[in-house]
């Protein structure tokens, strides 16, 4: 599962039944009252740089300040591979970005009162033109969160990118200089031993003996015991 849509979070949204004063239009983002929005990445960043790119393609179509946008990684659903990621996640995320951007502009216009045609979206803002007023995001949460998704939205056409294609910095590298990166290594659980395998140099080779006891002596050492293919 890349993405899904609740039929009815956006009511239970508008009740206070959901993400309270929050616009959650489908499964990737939550654009927060404070104008931060919040992307969940559904893939795995192994280095390869998800979590910059695919919050990129979502930020181009909704036209986001990159600056605003907070990365999660998401619980479910994290199979990476094949270089699949921006090939699978190209055009549903686009489509999610345009369609979150149309029920901002929609509410901007009900809040105004003027035509949705005379106000566009720039920067994570929607200014009005003709009187140049203008919405921040986080503003229109609540207002947005009430509407129904759009039937169809128009994506961008490729000349118009403004970030896709940019040298955007990384939304990994702050965590991971900082230390607040939390890796497989990181993990430690009550009661738990840490074990490694010792091959045979010569490919194809076989144990033939060993000799514990010195190892055995070691202060931690729990147990040294033969597997298929090593010690």
């Amino acid at each position: 599962v890349i993405g899904f849509h609740l039929p009815f979070s956006n009511r239970l949204l508008a009740a206070g039944l959901g993400l309270k004063r929050s616009f959650a239009p489908n499964a990737w983002i939550i654009v927060q009252p404070d104008n931060q929005v919040i992307f969940k990445v559904t893939k795995s960043e192994m280095g390869q740089g998800v979590w910059t790119s695919l919050p990129m393609i979502l930020a181009e179509e909704m036209d986001l300040d990159w600056s605003t946008i907070k990365i999660e990684q998401a619980l479910e659903s994290e199979g990476t591979g094949g270089s699949r990621s921006i090939r699978g996640l190209w055009k549903p995320l686009r489509k999610a970005g345009a369609t979150a951007k149309d029920m901002l502009l929609e509410a901007a216009a009900q809040e105004w009162k003027v035509e949705k045609s005379d106000c566009v979206a720039e920067n994570g803002m929607i200014n009005h033109k003709p009187t140049g007023k203008k919405f921040k995001y986080g503003e229109l949460a609540i207002a947005a969160s009430k509407l129904s998704l759009p039937g169809k939205v128009l994506l961008k056409n490729p000349s118009d990118f403004k970030l896709i294609g940019t040298d955007a910095l990384r939304k990994d590298t702050p965590l991971k200089v900082n230390g607040q990166a939390q890796f497989a290594m990181d993990v430690h659980l009550e009661g738990m031993v840490y074990a490694f395998v010792v091959r045979c140099p010569i490919f194809g080779g076989t144990l033939k003996s060993m000799d514990t006891r010195k190892a055995m002596a070691i202060n931690g050492v729990l147990n040294i015991f033969e597997v298929s293919n090593g010690i």
